[in-house]
């Protein structure tokens, strides 16, 4: 199998880390965690590559995979889930996101990948850590890119900070191949196009 966590030992001392996503308030609440939770593993399938993952922790970090697990449906029974819309190197990451270990620097398509996964998955927190890696990476080039992706996934602080950053590069922006390309979505080039007459 692929990447995890396969001693209890190893699980405790992932559990003394801090993790804001958890959020347990006290001892009891911790305690609670423990004793509702099953604490087997799970195995997220991709097309090339399989991965361990500590159910508990999928859980608590996902809402999609607890409300799969407790309605005990098919992956859940078998504790095995297959993934066909995440690559391998995507799902790489989130699981070390799972196990409390750091995203890095990542280039824009690999966020890109990644927000698409967590948003999916509703695992907030690492889609807050992407958004604000998309925020960075921003440019002329794939600025089009984040406005599709900002108005595909209704992310509106990823969309106000896209059509800033479009206002402000708006003459690069026009003769550039990306924005011809992204004509087509008429809406969207309405809407940007009505907050630089303003920006001017």
């Amino acid at each position: 199998l692929g990447d995890g966590y396969h001693t209890t030992k190893e699980v405790k001392t992932q559990l003394t880390q801090t993790d804001t996503n958890l959020d347990f308030k006290d001892a009891d609440e911790l305690l609670r965690f423990f004793k509702e939770k099953d604490f087997s593993f799970v195995t997220l399938r991709t097309s090339n590559r399989d991965f361990l993952v500590h159910k508990a922790f999928l859980c608590a970090k996902s809402p999609v995979f607890n409300a799969m697990f407790e309605r005990k449906m098919k992956e859940g029974d078998s504790n095995m889930v297959d993934i066909d819309d995440i690559d391998s190197q995507t799902m790489a990451t989130l699981v070390q996101f799972l196990h409390f270990q750091p995203l890095g620097d990542l280039k824009w398509e690999s966020a890109v990948t990644l927000y698409y996964a967590a948003d999916k998955y509703q695992i907030d927190l690492l889609k807050k850590e992407c958004v604000l890696l998309l925020k960075k990476e921003l440019s002329v080039e794939n600025i089009c890119d984040a406005l599709l992706i900002a108005d595909l996934h209704q992310d509106k602080n990823l969309m106000s900070c896209a059509q800033e950053y479009f206002c402000r590069n708006s003459k690069l922006i026009f003769i550039s191949k990306q924005w011809k390309d992204f004509l087509c979505h008429t809406e969207l080039v309405a809407e940007v196009l009505h907050l630089l007459s303003g920006y001017m």
